[in-house]
């Protein structure tokens, strides 16, 4: 997913996750209007860190990749409460609750601090508005919303977080996945006393997962509410992200649910008159990914996962009817934000090879692109209508538009 551009549409939530997922083997595939679509299986789509130290507080995701994509930075105001950044929370939103009004998430910035808790009433003091208490609560969502967020559409399926507990406290996780709540966790201090003040003892590693059931095979969430229990009043914990020396940065692993397509597949969809072939191009380093194809009448639009190297060869086989000009006019094509014209392939087109077996239609990309146009030509199709055919060349996501 080195390639991955985050600014796309996605129908995430449409896929749903369906009653009795399975993780299924690989099979062709057709997705022409009116077929069944594959069950969708996750793909890695990298990792989402909580960073707090004295550099910087942010969420970091970086893709599959390693690449670091994104950073949301935050702050805490004079009052120990959690400050988004100046876009919001794109990436992670935490959110906090108490029976006392007022109540915020909690953060600090002193060296005694760096921990995500809750804050209730907005006026606890230092330490323990760092704290998820009994009977607080604290959660944590992704933000799939793709105005705002490169991680819309993607869920957790498991965690290694870096957590601070006081005095037996047991740590409850319940998790939801798409509004609907799919189990919970725990994990628990077995000292006495395993809070900031009990030298090393205190910093933990913690992985949690939502349970397997009928609905959730995959284990996934996107929304997790903490609470805590203890046989001690005061017992709490406290997230961090690697303040403390030794300790590593809080992490969420990321994935991408997406419909599995094998090397040399061809996937199909249409949408009124526009009808759609993709390819994965069957190279020697070629790897099974997953996609997500969106087809209407004036755009196409392809989301990939499963791998940093990869080529695909989109033959529109007509476009809907327009109307006619000449010359036609470009196809525009994202990225960039914005859109611009498609820019032609390098290389000799004869149609001669074929991207099942490995081909790539003669075609090459030029530098500073992810995406060329192979072949362009069109049609009449009416009284003053013409009707467009385009093949492309993709090595990321791409969105097509007339």
């Amino acid at each position: 997913m080195a390639h991955r551009w985050h600014s796309l549409s996605r129908r995430w939530k449409a896929m749903g996750v369906a009653t009795g997922l399975l993780l299924l083997a690989l099979v062709p595939i057709q997705m022409a209007t009116g077929q069944t679509t594959p069950t969708p299986v996750p793909f890695d789509a990298g990792n989402l860190k909580l960073h707090m130290n004295t550099d910087a507080s942010a969420w970091k995701y970086f893709d599959a990749g390693g690449t670091l994509v994104q950073t949301d930075t935050f702050s805490a105001s004079a009052k120990c409460a959690y400050v988004p950044g100046t876009n919001g929370d794109p990436l992670m939103a935490p959110s906090a609750s108490s029976s006392t009004s007022g109540t915020v998430v909690g953060y600090l910035t002193k060296d005694n601090g760096y921990g995500l808790g809750v804050n209730k009433g907005g006026k606890e003091g230092t330490g323990s508005c760092t704290q998820t208490n009994i009977p607080e609560k604290l959660t944590l969502e992704l933000q799939n919303d793709p105005a705002t967020s490169s991680v819309h559409g993607l869920y957790v399926d498991s965690t290694a977080l870096d957590m601070e507990f006081k005095y037996n406290a047991t740590l409850t996780a319940a998790f939801f996945l798409n509004g609907s709540p799919v189990g919970t966790d725990t994990y628990r201090c077995t000292n006495s006393d395993c809070g900031p003040d009990s030298g090393g003892g205190d910093n933990y590693v913690v992985n949690l997962r939502a349970p397997v059931h009928a609905g959730n095979p995959n284990r996934l969430w996107d929304k997790v509410e903490f609470t805590v229990s203890s046989t001690n009043s005061q017992g709490a914990v406290t997230l961090e992200g690697g303040n403390d020396p030794g300790t590593s940065e809080s992490n969420f692993h990321l994935v991408d649910l997406l419909s599995p397509v094998d090397c040399g597949q061809t996937i199909s969809g249409e949408d009124g008159e526009t009808h759609v072939d993709v390819v994965l191009v069957a190279s020697g380093d070629c790897t099974a990914k997953g996609y997500d194809l969106n087809v209407d009448p004036r755009s196409i639009e392809l989301i990939t996962a499963g791998g940093t190297t990869e080529q695909w060869v989109v033959d529109v086989n007509d476009w809907s009817p327009e109307t006619a000009v000449n010359p036609v006019p470009a196809t525009t094509v994202f990225p960039p934000v914005g859109g611009e014209t498609a820019v032609w392939c390098n290389g000799i087109y004869d149609g001669s090879d074929d991207p099942s077996t490995g081909g790539t239609l003669g075609a090459s990309m030029p530098s500073g692109h992810s995406w060329c146009l192979i072949r362009q030509d069109s049609e009449i199709a009416g009284d003053g209508l013409m009707q467009v055919n385009e093949t492309f060349l993709l090595e990321a996501d791409a969105k097509l538009q007339r």
